[in-house]
């Protein structure tokens, strides 16, 4: 950064562009003159922004990504009347878009995005022959079909940059639908791309999802959150939290007590500080069909039983595990 000749005003690169940074102008001239003298200094794009003082506002202006919910009733958003905006479907490709096309309204449809753009009006000064561009500043009602959801929004032109707007479809347990998504799979592919979906923030259908964010073990060096747990067809999948407390390398055999059918940590090595996800999937109990069925049709004598003596889980002798869990509400340390 550096500053520049003749203005209190402050040079910074971003990439490609440079943003300069003035105090105020008595005149709007003043800063006209400025970007005439960056133009002959070799900076061809020069364009004048006035940004606002006032913390709060800034924080509005800088906020682009605006996530929706379904409602009965329209919902008001602040479109930019400049820029393309952009609405994401978070589950589905967005089927249908309804819109008024006399209004100066363009939408263009490509899987789960729509894109959608305000067409300005060109006008001509019958004096100076000089040609302008109008911008549409009065509200439009817009329809986006995503899923089984219709979202019904009136937009606001405003002078903002270009916004993204991401529609959440409510999650729905579908037995059927979550079935579907092991049927088409094999048993591996399956836990991978159940994985990357919980990842993704891409629920599959038919799932349910039970948000938690319940402190699940604290040790030495890690506290371990459960973030949620996703339930489908015959698996559950729970998400954790794992924040080191020192420099700290994970494993996977971190969470075999919970007899999983394949775990997944995002970061294993952490520094202070630091959080990762970790992803474990488990099979729910009699799956399988069981052997005592087959003894007892087969009518073979019951064998006795003998007692069995719980098993001491053996943590080892490294500070790492020896701490106990402290976790005892529902849904954590391996609880149903």
């Amino acid at each position: 950064m550096k500053q520049l000749r003749g203005k209190s005003c402050f040079l910074e690169q971003r990439g490609n562009y440079f943003v300069v940074y003035c105090g105020r102008f008595e005149e709007k001239t003043d800063a006209k003159t400025l970007a005439e003298n960056l133009r002959k200094h070799g900076f061809t794009d020069v364009m004048v922004k006035k940004v606002s003082s006032d913390p709060s506002s800034q924080e509005k202006t800088e906020s682009s990504v605006i996530t929706i919910t379904p409602s009965s009733a329209h919902i008001w958003v602040n479109v930019s009347m400049s820029d393309v905006n952009r609405f994401f479907c978070q589950k589905e490709d967005v089927s249908d878009v309804v819109f008024s096309a006399e209004k100066g309204v363009q939408v263009k449809i490509k899987g789960k995005n729509a894109f959608v753009k305000l067409v300005p009006v060109e006008v001509t000064d019958q004096l100076t022959a000089k040609v302008s561009y109008r911008y549409r500043k009065k509200p439009f009602e817009i329809y986006i079909v995503c899923g089984d959801e219709v979202y019904s929004l009136i937009a606001r032109p405003q002078r903002i940059p270009a916004r993204t707007f991401i529609l959440e479809v409510p999650y729905q347990p579908d037995a059927k639908k979550s079935f579907l998504f092991f049927k088409e799979r094999t048993f591996e592919q399956s836990l991978l791309d159940l994985t990357l979906a919980a990842i993704r923030e891409e629920i599959p259908h038919g799932f349910s999802v039970v948000d938690i964010n319940a402190p699940y073990s604290s040790y030495n060096e890690i506290d371990i959150i459960l973030r949620r747990k996703l339930k489908g067809g015959s698996f559950e999948l729970k998400e954790f939290l794992i924040t080191a407390k020192t420099e700290v390398t994970l494993s996977e055999n971190m969470f075999f007590s919970e007899n999983p059918s394949s775990v997944c940590i995002l970061d294993l090595k952490l520094n202070p500080g630091q959080t990762t996800r970790a992803f474990v999937i488990t099979r729910k109990k009699d799956t399988f069909p069981s052997l005592r069925i087959q003894n007892k049709q087969n009518k073979t004598p019951a064998l006795r039983k003998e007692k069995k003596k719980k098993k001491k889980i053996s943590h080892k002798k490294t500070p790492f595990f020896k701490t106990i869990p402290v976790c005892d509400s529902d849904g954590c340390g391996g609880n149903p």
